[in-house]
């Protein structure tokens, strides 16, 4: 549906998205569509069909690539890290160390963005560069040369604090392990901790959406068998002796 396309390094082959917004994606549609369906009912007394194809979720996830083909009628060329939209500065950027992700997000959307991103690497020169020039192929591979000269100096959570500091969006570039670990990804409850019966404490993925009222409890998953007399005797009314002969 168009994601495959986008995905992937300038003139390389075509590259499977890493988050599964296929699968995700189309879940978190349908969980809106049935809210709104139970809304039409609440007011109508009617119910209805919810139709829900994985290939339109992934189509309607990619807006921002498509204005590019709805404006020009060409197709969207693979960027690699860049914008798809061909913002620049907008990239990941080579940071100090040998791990296969000690890179930084940053970029520069507005001008006051991009004047403040200048200053932090030591290029007031071109501080006061005009957004249709920095867009222009000849000067986006300058400016991201010049950017990484500087962040090749700094660790990813050093230039990520500078630039976060001085007002340019910008993220390290954190890879599983790192982000189970992490301080804020932790207090936030994304990253949370159950206790298995048999596996003990280990991490889990939290929930997402926080609500004030009705927050969500991550539990871990149980035990083969763990919940077979409840179903026997409460559900399907088996007696004590009758559940005793199924365990013999």
């Amino acid at each position: 549906a168009g994601a495959y396309s986008t995905t992937g390094s300038v003139g390389g082959p075509p590259l499977n998205p890493g988050p599964q917004i296929g699968d995700t994606g189309a879940g978190i549609h349908m969980a809106v569509a049935i809210l709104a369906a139970l809304r039409y009912r609440y007011e109508t007394g009617k119910g209805q069909a919810i139709d829900m194809a994985m290939t339109d979720n992934v189509i309607n996830m990619q807006r921002s690539p498509f204005l590019y083909t709805l404006n020009t009628g060409k197709p969207v060329p693979r960027s690699g890290s860049g914008s798809p939209l061909g913002t620049s500065p907008w990239n990941v950027y080579k940071c100090k160390g040998d791990d296969p992700n000690d890179y930084v997000f940053a970029c520069a959307p507005r001008d006051h963005n991009f004047t403040a991103m200048m200053k932090v690497i030591g290029r007031e020169d071109l501080a006061t560069m005009n957004w249709r020039v920095r867009q222009s192929p000849e000067m986006i591979p300058v400016l991201h040369d010049a950017i990484e000269a500087w962040t090749k100096s700094k660790t990813k959570k050093e230039a990520f604090k500078i630039f976060a500091e001085a007002g340019v969006p910008s993220a390290p570039v954190l890879d599983t392990v790192e982000i189970l670990n992490d301080p804020h990804f932790i207090q936030r409850g994304i990253i949370t901790e159950v206790v298995h019966p048999q596996r003990g404490k280990h991490k889990m993925i939290g929930c997402p959406v926080k609500m004030s009222m009705s927050p969500v409890e991550v539990r871990s998953a149980p035990t083969l068998g763990q919940h077979n007399e409840e179903i026997y005797k409460e559900l399907l009314g088996l007696s004590v002796d009758e559940l005793s002969q199924l365990k013999a």
